[in-house]
Parts: C-alpha cells; structure tokens; sequence
C-alpha cells in the first residue's frame, strides 16, 4: 500500500502546473534554553518541495508537500501533506 500511496504522489507531480522549493533556517526563541539548561536549535536546516494544480479561484485545485528539517530539540521533522 505505501508503494502505491508513492507512486500516486509521484505521478501527481507531473500534472502539477505550480512547483516550489521550500527551504527553513532560523528560528528565534523567546527563552535561548530549556528549564534543565540545554540551548534550543535555532538553526533549523531543512527544504522541502511543494506542488500545486492551480488554475482559476473558481475551480477545486489539488496540491501538496513534503519537507524535512531540525527541530528545536535538534530531532529531524518529516511533514507530509495534501489539499
């Protein structure tokens, strides 16, 4: 099932007419550290990519993503999304 889920997603990707890159980096904490000491990750390093069929505001449209990055707690993030 997840071979299938991949490959819709990737076929998808070719229809698409709307195509961006995202990219993260930085992030400023209100607080530099936790309660036991330990500083937050403010460099949160990661890209992603981005795909839409948009056309017209009066039509239902598809799009999705992915991205993968450094959290605060310097633990890799994996997002997968659709709309």
């Amino acid at each position: 099932m997840k071979y299938i889920a991949c490959l819709l997603f990737f076929i998808s990707t070719l229809f698409a007419n709307e195509h961006r890159l995202l990219i993260s980096g930085f992030t400023k904490h209100e607080k530099s550290h936790r309660i036991n000491g330990e500083h937050y990750n403010e460099r949160n390093y990661g890209a992603g990519y981005e795909f839409t069929s948009f056309e017209n505001y009066d039509e239902l449209y598809f799009g999705s993503n992915f991205t993968a990055l450094k959290d605060s707690f310097n633990e890799w993030q994996y997002t997968v999304s659709a709309s």
